[in-house]
């Protein structure tokens, strides 16, 4: 649906973003934000919050384009909100992590199709930061993987360049392109990072009990390995849904992961990454543990379009530790949590484990007393209200 240079797309909150992402393609459409996860249901798209590199102009949280919602209210109204009836209160449940309401269908903005081109640079992390304000001038979409323990960092950079083949009238569904891109590098990565390299550093973490050896083998043969397999995806036209992963909820437990997200301003950002890496290096010396994968970054541009946007001042830089867990992950979460909120990071609060009300309270300020006024005209009675947010936003 929707006018030249609006087109819109509206399904039911239990649809997979995925599986909506296969059937724009079919169409000859995409997300503006393909996110990695599949599985994230297009309700949890609207009240959560995803992330996933900018690209120029564009956001990087998929709920940014969401328009229109039907929900259920706490009296049982089946209120329906958009962006033309309501923009006060559609920029209140973006984010509001299911505390106003049920929402049970969707409308959001799409594009046509494009094709993307996809490339790695491997860095040091002098040579990175050295280039970063450089980097950043391209004005490309950009993620980073980060080796704090070898000092190592490699960008993968993503546009839609205008010389690939076929670029239609923006308000124009482009079928001749879903046969078209590839989607082969994607789905190297997409299984060494969500199912091979958890499987291995799991392996690792129960075979290998001498730490030595277990640190060389992580640094010098999966970092390096790392580094050399993502050079390979250079130059390559691809389709952007293809980065995005169904992840199997019956899946080995060896095989899974966990991640934690706090951003920071891109101001900011430079030396809060050369303190996170020398962070990371002191907790292994006085801990003994690690993270066991790649810890990622993504640059994502200022987003003023949820109440409660972890980007909401200026661009934001993320530094998200990644690991196949082990009992020592919750421990580090506590430290990393710490640090971050010493260093004024802004927490991704549905994907940021083990925070306190007192870090909420300092990354979101006198936000979440005026959410918490304007939540109770709509749920007087706490309906909605479980007792995981009444503890960590103080309500």
């Amino acid at each position: 649906d929707g006018e030249a240079g609006e087109m819109t797309v509206t399904a039911g909150a239990g649809m997979l973003y995925i599986d909506l992402s296969r059937e724009l393609n079919n169409r000859g459409l995409m997300h503006h934000v393909n996110t990695e996860i599949g599985n994230l249901t297009l309700g949890a798209a609207v009240v959560a919050q995803t992330k996933d590199a900018s690209f120029s102009g564009g956001y990087g949280n998929v709920g940014s384009y969401v328009c229109g919602v039907r929900m259920i209210t706490a009296d049982g109204e089946d209120l329906q909100v958009s962006e033309e009836s309501n923009p006060e209160l559609m920029h209140l449940i973006r984010g509001s992590f299911g505390l106003l309401g049920i929402v049970y269908e969707v409308t959001m903005r799409v594009l046509p199709l494009r094709l993307m081109r996809l490339y790695h640079v491997a860095f040091t992390l002098d040579g990175f930061l050295e280039k970063f304000k450089e980097l950043r001038e391209t004005d490309q979409s950009m993620m980073m993987y980060y080796m704090p323990h070898i000092d190592r960092i490699v960008v993968e950079f993503r546009s839609y360049p205008e010389d690939a083949p076929y670029i239609p009238d923006r308000d124009c569904p482009n079928l001749a392109l879903k046969d078209y891109g590839t989607s082969w590098q994607y789905r190297i990565r997409n299984f060494a990072w969500a199912t091979a390299v958890p499987f291995m550093t799991s392996c690792l973490n129960r075979l290998c009990l001498w730490r030595p050896m277990r640190n060389f083998i992580l640094d010098n043969i999966f970092g390096y390995v790392s580094i050399s397999l993502l050079n390979m995806f250079t130059g390559s036209l691809v389709l952007p849904g293809s980065q995005t992963i169904r992840y199997k909820e019956d899946g080995l437990d060896m095989a899974k992961y966990t991640f934690s997200i706090f951003s920071f301003k891109e101001e900011n950002y430079p030396d809060v990454l050369r303190a996170y890496f020398k962070f990371v290096k002191e907790y292994e010396r006085s801990t003994g543990w690690r993270c066991n994968m790649l810890n990622v970054g993504y640059v994502i541009n200022k987003d003023e379009t949820s109440y409660l946007s972890y980007t909401p001042e200026s661009t934001g830089v993320t530094i998200d530790p990644v690991v196949s867990p082990d009992e020592g992950w919750y421990p580090f979460l506590e430290a990393y949590n710490k640090f971050c909120s010493e260093h004024d990071g802004t927490p991704l609060i549905n994907q940021t484990p083990c925070l306190t009300p007192s870090q909420c309270e300092k990354a979101f300020g006198p936000k979440l007393e005026k959410f918490n006024k304007r939540r109770k005209k709509m749920d007087p009675e706490n309906r909605f209200l479980n007792t995981f947010f009444k503890d960590l936003f103080n309500f």
